[in-house]
């Protein structure tokens, strides 16, 4: 079975801690990539649209981010034509 990639955007290290805990519960295998604010998000984000490392799956998305908020972030992902696709749940 493949592994979901997710990109989880969080500032928040106890919010991490619960996102981690609740998706160990899952049947599904998840890979758990964190960036704890926009900047890194998005240099994540255009690393892999680069072919630096994979493409999320799904990105999890904070809105009240540090340095580039979650409002941002999810502009940025939706207008470009290599993120646009990635579902995103904020």
């Amino acid at each position: 079975m493949r592994k979901l990639n997710l990109l989880l955007v969080e500032d928040s290290p106890s919010d991490v801690r619960l996102v981690r805990e609740a998706l160990k519960e899952t049947p599904l295998p998840v890979n758990i990539a964190v960036a704890s604010d926009g900047i890194q998000a998005m240099e994540r984000l255009h690393e892999a649209e680069l072919g630096m490392s994979m493409l999320p799956d799904i990105i999890v998305l904070d809105l009240n981010l540090p340095r580039k908020n979650g409002r941002e972030v999810l502009a940025e992902v939706k207008t470009s034509p290599g993120l646009r696709q990635i579902p995103v749940l904020v």
